[in-house]
């Protein structure tokens, strides 16, 4: 981390620990002279950051809603420390910063990359991801992992089940999710899973997956093609403890990929579970009842026609039962 990442990483901790840091303990904790945490800090303070000092006392941080490394480092646990963090103030695609990390070199390990704002940010089957300023969170969490992209796909189900019910904990609302990948509250889409597979299959290396996560948590105003359908959560957490939040239990599943005991909260909160859905697989339309899900959050449609089907992949309408 840089020098202002740093101080913002141990007066964060500080911070959550009720008290202030002196400049002389700063600077021998970072190994810098004390004037270069003075001038660090007044830096800091100049990009927006509340930072107070008092005479004979030490600094002092204001609890706020800044992302940065340092303030996302400062929030995960001890098992989460070695992960490599990337904070933007705006980039195109942070699926797209964590796919071109992956490329560069043999890469194992886990990474999180974070950003205030995208300009093309990515849904799935190639769509758009409206990520404005200030008004949401958007991250991707890449990690590789020796178990097969079969039982790796189970990640997305996963990680929808843990982003509601973090969610949950800062809004009165219910989330539900529509299969397969996102999350819905009072009718409404608030956020968004993209799930991307890099195999080495030359190389018979790891298997290297990008969770992809967009919140919609007090965005007001959406261009209009998405005005019907997007929505708010109406709630303003600090989006450096979100995001840590969430990268620490994307590092579970990382470690222990076929554990699926989510699987059961995943069916409790699905909105398409005995509804009639019309379900979109690369052209092909299939009619029928959403009736059960399998341990990797597959979907099991009757469509009349003898045994239920099972779906891994496609998009799912609920337009037959006038609800989207």
């Amino acid at each position: 981390m840089s020098l202002k990442e740093e101080i913002l990483y141990n007066l964060e901790c500080a911070r959550r620990e009720g008290r202030e840091l002196s400049g002389e303990e700063l600077a021998g904790k970072l190994g810098v002279s004390r004037m270069a945490v003075c001038k660090a800090v007044n830096t800091l303070r100049e990009e927006g950051v509340e930072i107070s000092s008092r005479r004979g006392g030490g600094y002092r941080m204001a609890r706020q809603d800044l992302l940065s490394e340092g303030r996302v480092r400062a929030h995960l646990p001890g098992e989460c420390m070695g992960l490599k963090i990337t904070v933007y103030g705006e980039t195109d695609s942070t699926n797209k910063r964590a796919k071109l990390f992956a490329e560069e070199g043999n890469f194992t390990g886990e990474a999180l990359f974070v950003a205030d704002s995208q300009t093309a940010g990515r849904g799935r089957l190639g769509r758009s991801f409206y990520s404005p300023a200030s008004t949401g969170l958007y991250l991707s969490y890449l990690f590789s992992s020796e178990a097969p992209l079969q039982t790796l796909t189970a990640v997305t189900p996963y990680a929808a089940v843990s982003v509601a019910k973090i969610l949950e904990r800062y809004t009165e609302k219910k989330i539900l999710i529509k299969w397969v990948n996102d999350l819905y509250s009072e009718g409404r889409k608030v956020c968004g899973i993209l799930t991307e597979a890099l195999t080495s299959l030359e190389s018979g290396g790891d298997n290297r997956v990008v969770v992809g996560i967009g919140i919609n948590l007090n965005t007001e105003i959406f261009p209009e093609e998405l005005s019907e359908k997007a929505g708010s959560l109406g709630c303003r957490p600090d989006r450096s403890i979100l995001a840590a939040e969430i990268a620490s239990r994307l590092h579970a599943f990382a470690r222990e990929p076929w554990k699926r005991t989510f699987m059961q909260e995943y069916t409790r909160r699905s909105m398409v579970l005995g509804r009639r859905v019309v379900l979109d697989c690369w052209g092909a339309r299939t009619e029928g009842v959403a009736v059960g899900f399998d341990e990797n959050g597959g979907l099991f449609l009757d469509t009349g026609k003898g045994e239920p089907e099972l779906f891994t992949g496609g998009e799912i309408s609920l337009r037959l039962s006038g609800k989207e």
